[in-house]
């Protein structure tokens, strides 16, 4: 079965599912790209089974200060909390709680048996799905194998329900029952807007898509990774469809662009489509755009980095802007590596010509128009 199909057929059956991150993974400090990435992609992936009706946990010490703007992971302001315990083969004798210096201790004393970690749930009250008994599903995010899991003692549920494994580490174990494993160029948090996109695109709202668009981009040192792929641009401008916002989710990264300049980028994000026929990725500013993020054309310098960045040198890039000159004109940019196609298109509209791009201007005042006149020569 396709491993997507296999993936929703677990998830339609669960009712409960337990999220576990890798045991030596230094969540509090968020270190390195990675961390982030897991982090935002766990947290993305709790939201939408929250949002699916799932019990879900995830497991995690805390939520890291640099996310936390991004979407509640609390339980939407509910003020009455079910502890369950399963009891099963256990003999409580007494139990008591205390409160002390802020905190409630719940004490239990045994007769017979023990619990563990697997065996405490927290929910709302009033959840049709109270987590009573043990998950029926886990769902593994950044681990390579079991052994990286957190020692919570889960042998026994690791021997009786269903995993899925979710990791971009070309040495992973495979030790899913699905396993969906991406490139090590690839975001953990592409993967799963993958899987969201293509099973549960209605059911993406901004604090989803906020948290896997800050997982790109944390995984990626904010598109400075030196092996961008185009699958990847594509996703974080879908994720910018759906809501995310690229400014916010950027606090804290990084600190080179203002935020113009992010916010511009953010827009051409939403723009930039693909022309299979000619070959070329497009986008185009209007006046409108640069207003509306308060930006002028001279941040667009930025903007083309980013987009050859992301793209790869060799991709062939056209972008065009609505000049602020005076007779209305739109001024463009193109890179390709093939030579001849620049050549035609200096010798027709240039400005100035490095040899792998061109600065060119059409006296047009329509951006379709302009785009049009460029494709004839493509």
């Amino acid at each position: 079965m396709n491993p997507l199909l296999e993936t929703k057929a677990l998830i339609d059956r669960a009712k409960r599912v337990l999220i576990l991150l890798p045991e030596n993974y230094c969540l509090p400090s968020l270190r390195s790209h990675q961390a982030g990435d897991i982090f935002c992609s766990a947290a993305a992936l709790y939201l939408l089974l929250k949002k699916i009706g799932k019990g879900v946990n995830l497991l995690t010490k805390e939520i890291p200060q640099k996310f936390q703007s991004l979407g509640s992971l609390e339980n939407n302001g509910c003020k009455n909390i079910v502890i369950t315990i399963n009891a099963e083969n256990k003999e409580i004798s007494e139990m008591k709680y205390e409160k002390s210096d802020g905190a409630l201790k719940i004490l239990l004393s045994f007769n017979r048996g023990a619990i563990d970690k697997n065996d405490l749930f927290v929910s709302e009250e009033n959840s049709q799905l109270l987590l009573k008994e043990k998950p029926d599903l886990l769902i593994a995010v950044g681990a390579k194998s079991l052994e990286e899991l957190p020692q919570v003692n889960l042998e026994d549920v690791l021997r009786s329900i269903p995993i899925i494994n979710i990791d971009n580490q070309t040495v992973n174990e495979g030790f899913g029952q699905v396993n969906l494993i991406g490139e090590k160029a690839l975001a953990i948090s592409e993967i799963i807007t993958k899987v969201t996109r293509s099973l549960y695109q209605e059911l993406v709202d901004k604090d989803i898509a906020n948290y896997l668009l800050a997982g790109i981009i944390s995984a990626t040192s904010n598109f400075r990774a030196p092996k961008m792929r185009s699958q990847t641009f594509e996703s974080i401008s879908w994720l910018i469809e759906k809501g995310g916002d690229y400014q916010k989710t950027t606090i804290g990264l990084r600190a080179s662009k203002n935020i113009n300049q992010i916010k511009l980028l953010g827009k051409v994000f939403e723009k930039i489509n693909f022309d299979e026929e000619k070959d070329v990725y497009t986008a185009s500013v209007s006046r409108n755009d640069f207003f509306e993020t308060k930006s002028e054309p001279k941040d667009l310098a930025e903007v083309i980095t980013e987009l050859r960045m992301n793209l790869g040198q060799s991709s062939p890039l056209l972008l065009l802007w609505e000049s602020h000159a005076s007779p209305p004109a739109v001024r463009g940019v193109f890179y390709s590596p093939n030579q001849e196609t620049t050549r035609k298109i200096t010798e027709s509209f240039g400005l100035a010509s490095n040899g792998e791009g061109v600065l060119f201007l059409i006296k047009e005042k329509d951006l379709n128009i302009a785009k049009e006149k460029i494709f004839d020569l493509l």
